[in-house]
């Protein structure tokens, strides 16, 4: 399995992805408007023998009242459900998440949560060894 950026032929697999993963095409839609709105983007995709198995997005977020602070947003991911629990989410969060340290970003929001996925402490393991902080909606999974 290869992880690497996406280019312009994978975003139809990606689309149909995100779109069969989730119960609406809300988050295909999302990554759609995020690659032209947001910047910079890490839209990184699992690839094996020529087949798109997963994606992975991340793009900045602001804090009101710190908009000084570097901070990715992690949102959405999917991997295709004949390859889920096999390691290509988590290889896919440790390769965006060593993109977001390598352009300067110290924090990383998880937008959401993913069912059949233990974010929670593959997210954290890896964010010790990078030295990022990691949040989420409800709490903060590991800071520094």
């Amino acid at each position: 399995m290869n992880i690497r950026a996406e280019t312009d032929k994978d975003k139809t697999a990606i689309y149909n992805i995100n779109q069969s993963i989730f119960e609406t095409s809300t988050e295909a839609d999302l990554v759609d408007k995020l690659r032209v709105q947001a910047n910079p983007t890490i839209s990184l995709v699992a690839e094996e023998g020529g087949k798109i198995l997963g994606h992975i997005l991340f793009t900045p977020v602001s804090l009101t009242n710190h908009k000084e602070l570097k901070i990715m947003g992690l949102a959405p991911m999917a991997v295709l459900p004949e390859y889920q629990r096999k390691g290509i989410g988590a290889a896919l969060v440790r390769a965006g998440l060593d993109q977001c340290k390598k352009i300067g970003f110290g924090a990383v929001v998880v937008l959401d949560f993913f069912p059949l996925y233990d974010l929670d402490l593959v997210v954290n393991t890896m964010c010790q060894k990078m030295h990022l902080c990691v949040l989420n909606y409800k709490k903060t999974i590991y800071r520094e």
